[in-house]
């Protein structure tokens, strides 16, 4: 299930809520590279703000998240995936009656089981989403296309046999022949736009990004180092070649104007003992 920039704050409620009245367990989950740690830190400013309890355990391969995650099957369990999951089905790993999964990742394609899951969470910035609907609705438009151009051509077909002889009683045989003839061709073009969605890898926003934007949201977001993290987490990304520059310089216009508002910008006093207070950069 998508989750919109507007409703992470909304989300992070329904994890905060089963955690204090429902008393229910956080496991944060995460990969071993530098933007996925950088977001463990941010989550971890979060959590002690709302006081949150919560256990961090960083993974070495998927197979051990897989482990953690049938070792708790019988627990109720909230989950936060970071650079982890979203391309796995995790409906092969999770209980859905006990888990609730939250998916911060970079990595795409998402798997499509992930999508339309009840108690799968993906934190998404809006490219995640735009990516799926691009590179899975072209399939879908041909395919209707495809479809009305075979109903058109079979009814047309049809009513001309109907007139040269309407007593005919072939013409529902015919019906038939072209509504399976067609269903497979539709089954077929799904099988193709599914391969095309999966074809290649690459990464979205960093998943620091996004966590720093929860924060935002919360008011955690004033804390310095939530800031550093959040600019740590894309920078890696960029030196690791997983985005563009053009994405990097995109992102990173906005933490510079951060950077520039809430600390460099920030009038900083001194007071001595005589009381004297001398002028700020900003008062010259």
């Amino acid at each position: 299930m998508w989750i919109d920039v507007e409703r992470f704050r909304e989300r992070f409620e329904d994890l905060k809520t089963d955690n204090h009245e429902n008393l229910i367990g956080v496991t944060v989950l995460t990969a071993s590279d530098c933007d996925a740690m950088a977001a463990q830190r941010i989550f971890a400013k979060i959590f002690d703000r709302f006081f949150i309890q919560f256990k961090a355990i960083p993974l070495a391969s998927y197979s051990s998240a897989r482990r953690e995650f049938e070792k708790n099957a019988d627990r109720e369990m909230s989950w936060i995936l970071l650079n982890c999951g979203a391309s796995e089905d995790l409906s092969q790993w999770m209980n859905p009656e006990n888990h609730k999964v939250y998916i911060i990742d970079s990595h795409r394609p998402i798997h499509i089981s992930n999508i339309h899951a009840d108690r799968v969470f993906i934190f998404d910035d809006g490219h995640a989403k735009t990516d799926y609907q691009n590179r899975s609705e072209p399939g879908r438009a041909a395919k209707a296309r495809k479809k009305n151009r075979l109903s058109d051509s079979s009814v047309a077909t049809l009513e001309s046999d109907a007139d040269d002889d309407k007593d005919s009683d072939d013409d529902a045989d015919d019906l038939e022949d072209v509504e399976l003839d067609g269903s497979r061709k539709r089954k077929r073009m799904s099988k193709e736009a599914e391969r095309e969605y999966y074809r290649g890898s690459h990464y979205g926003l960093s998943a620091a990004v996004l966590a720093y934007m929860l924060a935002d949201q919360l008011n955690v977001s004033s804390d310095a180092e939530v800031l550093w993290m959040a600019i740590t987490g894309i920078t890696e990304q960029f030196l690791s070649h997983k985005i563009s520059k053009d994405m990097y310089r995109q992102e990173l216009q906005l933490f510079q104007e951060c950077v520039a508002t809430r600390l460099l910008n920030k009038p900083t006093t001194v007071t001595f003992v005589d009381g004297y207070t001398p002028p700020t950069m900003s008062q010259h």
